[in-house]
Order: structure tokens, then sequence, then C-alpha cells
């Protein structure tokens, strides 16, 4: 571990500071998402942005929002929850639904062999794990289907991942992408997109990470 890995570990571990979104995704998971990533044989980086896109509300919430998707899962469970919203809930770092992870679970029966959904609210490595292999079945759908759009592939995994596979697969059919694309690729008003985090994590994957991160300020 170098001077700067040293550092960043004691400003993870430093319980004086506040929860930063971005900020203290890529401190507290980045060796996990780039070994799983690995294991997986898909691009780290887009499991990043798309993991920091994802959970940045839940990173500022804590274990309140931990507690918040507990009774998220009983309520749907009794039927209360669909009935309100009109789906299920999306739980975990990777705020995913339960027929998501079912579908993910059953294309790789040996990696969540034993493992359930609603694990992933406390187990933040299966939901990293969840999240990387559905990266893994989008980027196989998408490389099956001709691109017409004018999104990279780890973009339409990223549209894929927010709206679904057959929204994906018709986007790069028409080439049209409605709002809520673009939106999550290139961000809305002063909310970024998936396409910034992406930038974010490169930036700070390539040994910026102390300079990037706005606590060094207050040390």
């Amino acid at each position: 571990m170098g001077p700067d890995d040293e550092a960043l570990s004691s400003l993870a571990a430093h319980n004086d500071f506040p929860d930063v979104p971005v900020v203290d995704q890529l401190l507290k998971y980045s060796d996990d998402v780039q070994e799983i990533a690995a294991a997986a044989g898909v691009d780290p980086a887009t499991v990043m942005a798309l993991l920091i896109k994802e959970s940045s509300l839940r990173t500022m919430g804590g274990g309140a929002a931990r507690t918040y998707e507990s009774g998220q899962v009983v309520l749907d469970k009794l039927g209360v929850w669909s009935a309100l919203v009109g789906h299920g809930p999306s739980i975990g770092l990777c705020q995913m639904q339960e027929k998501t992870f079912k579908a993910t679970a059953d294309k790789y029966p040996g990696v969540f062999e034993g493992r359930s959904w609603n694990e992933m609210i406390y187990d933040d490595e299966l939901a990293i794990t969840a999240m990387t292999y559905q990266v893994k079945m989008l980027q196989e759908t998408a490389e099956q289907h001709q691109n017409n759009s004018v999104l990279t592939t780890d973009q339409l995994v990223a549209v894929g991942y927010n709206q679904g596979p057959e929204k994906m697969v018709g986007m790069m059919s028409s080439g049209k992408l409605n709002e809520d694309a673009q939106n999550y690729v290139y961000g809305q008003d002063i909310r970024p997109g998936y396409s910034d985090f992406r930038s974010i994590t490169e930036f700070a994957w390539g040994g910026w990470m102390n300079t990037f991160d706005p606590r060094w300020l207050i040390v």
C-alpha cells in the first residue's frame, strides 16, 4: 500500500467526515467492483459508474435507507407496495428489483447459488455482484443487435439497466432515445448522468483520488 492508499484508507475510516456521494462510493467500493468485474469479464468502470448513479441517495441515507428498504420488502410481500407504486421495490446498492435479480441468478446459477434478493439490503458485495452480472447480460444482448443509435455499448448497457433490455434493443433498432434514456446517460439540469460518473470514475482511478476528494480541504 502506497502513501496515497494509506491516506485514503485513513480518510475513509475517519468517522468525523460526512458521507459524500460519489466520493464515498469510490472509496468504499472500488476494490470490490474491480475484483468482481474482472471475474465476470466486464468493464469495471461501467459497473462503478452505474453503482454511483443508482446508489447516491442510498449512500446519503445510510442505515436509515437500509431500514426503509426492509420496510419496502415487507410491504411488497404483503402485496401493498406493488399496489401503491405499480412495481416491486428496488433495493441494495444496485437498486435492483426482485424479478431482475432472479433473471440474473437464473442466468448465472453458480454465482448466486443459495443467495436471495432481499439479502442485498445488508450485503453490499452481493449487490455489486448482481449489478455486475446484470451488466454482463445486457452487454451480451447489445452485442447481438445492430446499433443504430448514437450511444456506445456501455451507454446502451446503462440504458438497459435503467429501462430494461427490451427498451434498450428498441432504441438500438430505431436509433431514437426517449427522454428518460437521454437524462440517464447525459444527465439533466444539475443532476449528473451515467457518462458523467464514468468520467469521474476514470479520473479517480487514474491516481487522482486524493485531489478529487473535497474532504481533503478540511483535514
